[in-house]
């Protein structure tokens, strides 16, 4: 019988396996929310709806957290139900973020080596769908370690800047030669001052997007491009072994591409490039202005009807295809396995008599 919605309850339990560091990070958070240390908020849907109609999807996220998964019956978005308030969310960012999302003890190479391959994606896609001089001013929101800057230098742009709240992974891009500063985008970076930004899976961190793309768009100069990538829920396969590992803490929304579109023009920009990745290039127009009221209180247009049954078909499909696979049951097994050396042993030998 196949599982109804919610999918995953909030029972506490990760569904991966961590190491110490990551553990420990995960304690303290809680204690943290136990404490009012850091406090939590209720998340709304971008698009102005009341909720009615809204589906759970999980009632945890991978790591255990206990914040629901909704997925918005009016767009198809799927949010947290609620999260960190603004002051709590920068605490974790600098406290708990990194230790939680890294499963190495040191900085990462790996990392830092994916991100310069998703660079050399993204000066692909530069160099075909927009016109930059190697002078340009090229400014990454979120950079981490300064991989894809690493991969736009070597592209040939070498004015760049690096912003991130991870201080230990900008020092270790600084450490590559990369200009990179630790802290608030809008404490480092001028207004007008960028010819082109990069947020590359930045944007569904933020508390409120549409607020947070209008500050980051008043940092690009006129006729100024935008080059933003989030993980999205079409592409959740190349993202993800099992449908809950998609779903994290840091993660306040969860976007696909009909709703993105629409939420760009309605902020005003040209839409140069997007793909089903959630990949786009976004161009601001000369005399590009803030958008009204009216934005603030609601992204939506018809476009979108119909969409959340689509996204629904997308997660139910993916959740019980992965529940079929044999690799979903050897992860499965496997924290039993570990647990359990006997059983481990007795499973040995029947494979060592098997074989012989």
């Amino acid at each position: 019988m196949r599982a109804k919605f919610p999918f995953y309850k909030a029972d506490g339990k990760p569904i991966l396996l961590l190491n110490d560091i990551q553990n420990k990070a995960v304690k303290d958070v809680i204690s943290k929310i136990a404490t009012s240390e850091y406090k939590l908020k209720p998340i709304l849907c971008l698009c102005g709806s009341d909720g009615d109609g809204d589906v759970v999807v999980s009632e945890k996220d991978r790591f255990g957290f206990t914040l629901p998964q909704i997925l918005c019956s009016k767009c198809g978005l799927i949010r947290s139900g609620e999260n960190f308030d603004e002051n709590s969310l920068i605490k974790f960012y600098k406290n708990e973020y990194r230790a939680i999302y890294s499963s190495q003890k040191n900085i990462p190479t790996e990392y830092f080596m994916a991100q310069c391959r998703r660079g050399k994606a993204f000066s692909m896609l530069m160099k075909t769908h927009i016109s930059l001089d190697h002078d340009a001013a090229i400014c990454e929101i979120g950079c981490g370690a300064g991989g894809i800057l690493q991969s736009v230098k070597e592209a040939g742009w070498s004015n760049i800047l690096g912003v991130d709240f991870g201080a230990a992974y900008v020092d270790y891009g600084i450490s590559k030669g990369l200009n990179l500063r630790c802290g608030d985008y809008s404490e480092v970076v001028e207004d007008n001052s960028q010819d082109l930004i990069i947020l590359s899976h930045v944007m569904e961190h933020f508390l409120d997007p549409v607020r947070e793309m209008i500050n980051v768009l008043e940092k690009v100069s006129p006729s100024g491009y935008l080059l933003v990538e989030v993980p999205s829920i079409e592409s959740i396969p190349d993202y993800t072994f099992e449908l809950i590992d998609y779903f994290q803490n840091a993660h306040i929304y969860n976007f696909h591409k009909k709703f993105l579109d629409v939420f760009f023009r309605k902020l005003g920009l040209d839409v140069k490039y997007g793909d089903e990745r959630s990949t786009f290039i976004l161009q601001k127009p000369m005399n590009w202005k803030k958008p009204d009221k009216a934005v603030l209180r609601g992204i939506y247009s018809d476009e979108l009807c119909g969409e959340s049954e689509r996204i629904k078909k997308i997660i139910i499909q993916y959740y019980n295809e992965k529940r079929f696979n044999i690799n979903f049951w050897k992860r499965k097994l496997y924290p039993i396995l570990i647990a359990n050396p006997a059983l481990r042993k007795s499973l040995s030998y029947m494979k060592g008599r098997l074989v012989g």
